[in-house]
């Protein structure tokens, strides 16, 4: 199975781990992050928010009502395909 939009993320170190960022034609992207602070980044999961133009996190949307930690990096493709498509 190809991550299609889970390669598409712009990485970046943090001192605690990796933070990436995914930006979409429609107007949302999303903040992708796994490190000792994150909802499963000690157990190698990332933790996913949907953000807007400008990196805010959006709590409200038809995906996801707030962070959603825990994820493989196929869950982080499933939930990018879904911002993408809002």
């Amino acid at each position: 199975m190809e991550l299609t939009h889970f390669s598409a993320i712009t990485w970046q170190p943090t001192p605690e781990g990796i933070r990436g960022t995914v930006h979409f034609d429609n107007g949302f992207g999303a903040s992708v992050i796994k490190t000792s602070q994150s909802n499963g980044g000690s157990g190698g999961f990332f933790e996913v928010a949907v953000i807007d133009t400008e990196n805010n996190v959006m709590c409200d949307t038809p995906v996801m009502g707030d962070v959603v930690g825990w994820c493989s990096p196929e869950a982080v493709d499933d939930l990018l395909g879904k911002i993408k498509e809002l």
